[in-house]
């Protein structure tokens, strides 16, 4: 018999999936840094109806959504947390002379170019990342649901 322990260990499994498939789908496409930020914020849990929950930080919908032009400025404080993380992927900002801005005029210019143009939306990655690890969830469901069958099966022919 299928008890609330092995559901709860095949929610945990296909948890455990998304999270990692998730956090692939950032770090590949979405070229973010694999420590931090989006990528080990990604969390799931298992509610009392038996489904499962994906909790991510508030930034995600931010993220996935974008923004349209002429929005509510993105903070200045996020901005240099987002200079300082990525550093060594966009430097420091220059001026039209050439010369290096400091994190506080460069910030300012991020933010006046998406208050600007806007960002645009991305696919969101927990829906690719079921994409991605649906093959696997179903292998694993299978193989776990069928192991548990058959136990019980041979538990009632036996006894």
């Amino acid at each position: 018999m299928v008890t609330q322990e092995d559901i709860n260990r095949m929610w945990d499994i296909v948890g455990n999936l998304v999270v990692n498939a998730a956090s692939e789908v950032f770090t590949t496409k979405s070229k973010l840094l694999a420590k931090g930020g989006l990528v080990e914020n990604i969390k799931y849990q298992v509610t009392s109806k038996n489904e499962i929950e994906f909790l991510v930080t508030k930034y995600y919908e931010y993220y996935v959504a974008g923004r349209k032009p002429f929005a509510k400025k993105v903070p200045i404080s996020a901005l240099i947390k987002w200079i300082k993380r990525y550093r060594f992927k966009v430097g420091k900002g220059r001026d039209k002379k050439g010369k290096f801005i400091s994190d506080l005029s460069f910030a300012f210019a991020i933010q006046n170019a998406i208050y600007k143009k806007g960002i645009k939306a991305k696919q969101d990655p927990i829906e690719q990342a079921l994409i991605i690890a649906n093959d696997a969830i179903e292998k694993v469901v299978y193989d776990d649901f069928t192991t548990i069958l058959f136990a019980d099966l041979d538990k009632f022919f036996n006894d």
